[in-house]
Parts: C-alpha cells; structure tokens; sequence
C-alpha cells in the first residue's frame, strides 16, 4: 500500500487505522506516535502485515460523553483478532463512574455507523460504545456567619459529572456577604439524585451595621454628651443611647434632628426629651443617623435694690433709672421710691454691670456703677444702691396752711375773717 504522508501536522500526537489488504492482517488496528520536533526526528508509523485470509482485526472503544455535550472522548479501547465472518463480538459495555452507558455502533471501513452488527470481513471493524455523563443534585446555602442561621432559601439545581459550576453570592436586606463572594465547584457524584451532600456551596453572611451619631450644639465648654456615637447591628442591635451633661454655667435644651436645632426629638406624648435619648427602631431596624444635643448659658435673675440712707425719705414720686449692660443686652429700668426690680433671663457666668443714671433726682446723691458676675443661684445676684440725701431745702410734712381772703375783701384778709372760711 502506499505511504501516506502528512507534511502540515500541527498534532502532538497522530492516530492511524490500518489500510485493508485482501488476504493479509496488519499487526494491529490502529497505531498512535508521539510526534518529536527534535532535529534529525522521524516522526513515521508503520504497519505490518502478513498473509491471512481468514482472520481481521476489530477494534473496541468506549467513549465518554464530553460536558460541552457535543463531542466524545476516548476512555478506554482494545484491537481483538477475530475470525472472519463472526457476529459474536466481545463488546460489553463498562460501569465508568459518573456515567451511564447509552449506545453501540458499528463502523466497517470508516463507512456509516450502524446499530446492527455486521459480520467481521478482511475490513476489519469498529465497535464503538458511548457513555452520557450523570447529572447530580448541587446546592447553594446562604447562612449567618458564626450562627449557621439560614437567612434564604437554598438554590437546588443539576449539574453533569466534572462539570465546573460558578455561583455568586446574592444580596440580602440587611445583611452583606462575607468574602468570598463567587465561589465555583465541580460537580462530583453523589450517592443520592435528589439530595446534595457533596455538592454543596455555602456563602456567608454577616449583619449590617449602622453607626448613629450624638453631636454638642451650642457655645464652646456648654456641655458633652456620652457617648458620642455608637455602631449597631440593624436588626439585632440595641442602642444604649446619649446623656448630656452641661457643664456649670449652662443648661441643656432638648435633642434635634437638625444641625439648626429647629426640628425636635419628643416623646411619644409630644414632650421634647430633655435628658437621655435612646433612638428606637423604625419598622424593627435600627437606622443611620444623627441627633443634635442643644445646650445654651443657663439664665437666672438679677435683683436691683433702691434704698436711701438714714433720715433719707424716697417717696413713690420719685424714680431711679439704671441702665443694665453685658451677656449681649443694653437696658433701663425704673424703679418708683425706695423698692426693688427683679430681671429674669440673663445669662449664667455672664457678668452685668449697672448703672445709675445721674440726672433723675436734683436731691439725691448717686453710687457709681456695680458689676457682678451672675450665678446660678438667684438669690446671690443682687446689687444696692444707698443714696443719701444731698439738698434738705425741702418742706417738711407740717409746713402747710390754708390760704383764703375774707369775703368782700380781695385783696387782703384780718385774722376775723379766718373763722368764717
């Protein structure tokens, strides 16, 4: 027969069925070489034959079913000199694990395959059996890290014997996927076609968390708040929440949802929560955010005390103005006679100075001004002003008398007309 050459090869290694010779057996069905690139490398497959009319060669393979399911690979095969003529073939199919045997064809010559068995001739023959791979239950679990609580329900699929399945992690409310994230897994058999004990792949994941923030509004070294943030699981997290404490000279207004301080956190019966805040869930889950704690100064009074000295009188006719400056204000009060006036929301730590004005009274003598800085206590802020008496030309309560004229007289009055007025 004819050498056949093969100049453009790109194989590393060839396979070559025997040519039929009338009469005469090759030494084998087909032949395989391992191409060489090695210089001076004969790369040459050679059959040999010898004169037999009554025997040939029939060649066994089992194929297994490729996962791309389209293609067949070579799993195991056999060449068995036959007589010719014979139908009796020794072909059974294998147990190949993650397989199911399917058909057996048979091939003369490279013809046609046939599903009937054919009588062996000086062709020789293929027997060729295929195998299907399985198809075997895999699972996808979605768990709580550290718990093994199942947060959704398991993804159940098939995948076939070797094949390589890729899953990625999917998005739960309140809750992240621990890394990693994609995992991927081939599929091995499995004693059970409906339960996946093998072919398991688990994603993890973890709760979220939110962090609410307790922030100080209002001027510097007001007052604190503890603590000032705390980070919390949404939904099995509890919040300790914030306490305020204002230092001395001021006083704590409310909690805000606002930076302005213009929206207020209340209680259920509409009251603003003037001393610890703990935020509660909305629709069970702890939520981002941030509350304002206001502080401003602390307010207190201011009591101005008029009074005179001893022989001093200060009737109700006469008034004493001061002018009251400091924490941000400039104003007059008037007190009427000896007496007091008491002013209300000034500010804590603040200091206050009064003056007396210096022209309500030509009689009285004025103090100078007086500062003082206000404590908390009201009862400590007080300020007194003792004028003396400095012009005594006055009347005094006894110097009066009725003027009158006697009748017919205008002008001018005797002592004997007193008695009839």
């Amino acid at each position: 027969v004819p050498e056949k050459t093969v100049s453009n090869n790109r194989k590393a290694v060839v396979t070559e069925t025997f040519v039929p010779v009338p009469g005469m057996l090759p030494d084998a069905y087909q032949k395989r070489l391992v191409v060489s690139a090695e210089e001076g490398a004969v790369n040459e497959i050679i059959f040999y034959y010898t004169e037999d009319t009554t025997h040939a060669y029939y060649k066994i393979t089992h194929y297994t079913e490729n996962l791309n399911g389209g293609a067949w690979t070579e799993y195991a095969s056999s060449q068995i000199v036959g007589n010719v003529g014979m139908t009796n073939y020794s072909a059974a199919p294998m147990s190949i694990s993650g397989f199911s045997y399917q058909k057996i064809e048979y091939v003369v010559n490279g013809g046609t395959p046939s599903t009937t068995a054919p009588a062996l001739t000086t062709d020789g023959l293929e027997i060729n059996l295929y195998y299907t791979r399985n198809s075997y239950p895999y699972q996808v679990r979605y768990l709580e890290q550290g718990t093994g609580k199942e947060l959704h329900a398991p993804k159940n699929e098939t995948g076939k014997y070797g094949e390589v399945i890729s899953e990625s992690a999917i998005s739960i409310d309140n809750y992240e996927a621990v890394a990693p994230t994609s995992q991927t897994l081939n599929i091995k058999i499995e004693e059970s076609q409906t339960e996946a004990k093998l072919n398991i792949i688990t994603f993890y994941y973890k709760e979220q968390e939110v962090t609410i923030n307790y922030v100080v509004v209002g001027p510097n070294g007001c007052g604190t708040v503890s603590p000032t943030s705390e980070t919390l699981k949404v939904l099995s997290g509890t919040a300790q929440g914030s306490t305020p404490t204002a230092n001395s000279g001021f006083r704590f207004v409310g909690w805000y949802t606002d930076a302005d301080c213009t929206v207020a956190v209340t209680e259920a019966n509409g009251s603003v929560v003037d001393t610890k805040f703990t935020p509660a869930k909305v629709d069970g889950k702890n939520v981002a955010a941030t509350y304002y704690a206001k502080f401003e100064h602390d307010i207190t009074d201011l009591t101005i005390t008029k009074k005179c000295a001893a022989g001093a009188l200060l009737d109700n006719n006469q008034s004493a103005v001061f002018t009251v400056t400091g924490g941000g204000i400039s104003v007059d009060v008037v007190i009427h006679g000896a007496g007091s006036v008491t002013i209300k929301g000034l500010k804590v730590g603040a200091t206050y100075t009064v003056t007396e004005k210096t022209d309500w009274s030509w009689r009285y003598g004025q103090q100078g001004s007086q500062s003082i800085p206000l404590k908390a206590d009201a009862a400590q802020n007080t300020v007194t002003f003792n004028n003396t008496l400095k012009n005594n030309k006055w009347l005094t309560g006894g110097a009066w008398c009725d003027n009158s004229w006697a009748k017919g007289s205008p002008n001018k009055s005797t002592s004997a007309d007193y008695s009839n007025n």
